[in-house]
């Protein structure tokens, strides 16, 4: 269960950078 939060968590925060440059341009 641990690693898949872990997991969870680098993808959320892969998808927010993402967001993020899309934002940006």
């Amino acid at each position: 269960m641990q690693r898949n939060e872990q997991v969870r968590t680098r993808v959320e925060a892969m998808i927010g950078r993402l967001k993020t440059l899309e934002h940006g341009a």
